[in-house]
């Protein structure tokens, strides 16, 4: 059994072993290309939508919502490798699983403060007459996002994966999020498979 030190270590080692992944998979660049391909054909025409500039902060929007999807994912996870044996028995040791819950949501809350995306605010429906518009909101918050993942799996699994889409499509182009929530869709597997990797890679350490 990890001592609580050693789980720290094994929270930050799979949440920077995510990010690393992310980046080496060029997840977030991905997003993007999708999103302007679109926007550059007929249809994004048809529909008068016009490329919205990419910036730092659209990157660093979408790289926190890629993580807070994949440490969801992680902490889902946590019960097929943090278990306890007894006798010849093997479960989910839930006093394990809780305070890695805690350490890898710590862990994530300090890289969002040292990457800046803690800076960044909340994408919020401020008014829907004549149309709808979007302003600033709270800032962004990991534990907040982590939760709503979290109470959307627990009444109807698989729905967090439409709130992800939800928050891809407004990061790229907030009006019209509801065009672009499905690019989120083809991701949703390969950030799960990313929380696998950091989990298992960090374990396997041990």
């Amino acid at each position: 059994m990890p001592t609580l030190q050693e789980l720290d270590r094994i929270a930050v080692d799979v949440l920077l072993g995510i990010d690393h992944l992310l980046q080496d998979q060029n997840i977030v660049k991905s997003i993007i290309e999708i999103y302007i391909k679109f926007c550059r054909g007929d249809e994004a025409r048809r529909l008068d939508i016009s490329e919205i500039p990419i910036t730092n902060e659209t990157l660093l929007r979408l790289r926190f919502e890629c993580l807070c999807l994949s440490i969801f994912y992680a902490s889902l996870l946590s019960s097929k490798y943090l278990i306890e044996k007894r006798w010849f028995a093997k479960r989910p040791d839930q006093g394990l699983i809780k305070l890695f819950d805690g350490a890898i949501a710590t862990a994530l809350i300090e890289l969002c403060n040292n990457t800046g995306i803690s800076k960044l605010h909340e994408i919020t429906l401020v008014s829907i007459d004549p149309k709808p518009t979007f302003g600033l909101g709270d800032y962004l918050d990991p534990l907040n996002r982590l939760e709503e993942y979290r109470s959307a799996f627990m009444k109807e699994r698989g729905s967090e994966l439409e709130r992800f889409g939800k928050r891809i499509g407004k990061v790229l182009d907030a009006p019209n999020y509801p065009i672009f929530e499905v690019i989120g869709g083809p991701f949703v597997k390969p950030l799960l498979q990313l929380a696998d990797y950091g989990m298992a890679n960090a374990l396997l350490r041990e």
